[in-house]
């Protein structure tokens, strides 16, 4: 009897300590770490809002546009990602979409 109440024992400690186990991953993560292994920053991109912009342009059609409301020296503005681009400064003409992406970003002026 002793015999199996240690066996059930084990099998019960066995179980709960394979559950307790952590990938490093999570317990960098528990330590503040960051949740990824690369050195690049990465550039979200919404391809999906240039391809309807595009599309728009070639049916003629004028399709609702999402913008973002800023709230910008007491006046709201709509913000708008393909704006950027389509309104780009006459320096930044030649740049290719990929290539403004790539080494553009937006900043906000004090």
């Amino acid at each position: 009897m002793k015999e199996k109440a240690r066996m059930i024992m084990t099998k019960i400690v066995n179980i709960i300590s394979a559950k307790m186990e952590m990938e490093a991953p999570m317990i960098l993560i528990y330590l503040g770490n960051p949740d990824h292994y690369t050195d690049h920053k990465f550039i979200p991109f919404y391809w999906q809002s240039f391809i309807a912009e595009a599309e728009q342009a070639f049916r003629g059609d004028l399709a609702p546009i999402k913008v973002t409301l800023v709230r910008q020296k007491g006046c709201i503005v709509g913000v708008f990602p393909v704006f950027n681009y389509i309104y780009r400064p006459l320096e930044l003409e030649h740049m290719s979409l990929y290539e403004w992406v790539h080494r553009c970003s937006c900043v906000k002026l004090l």
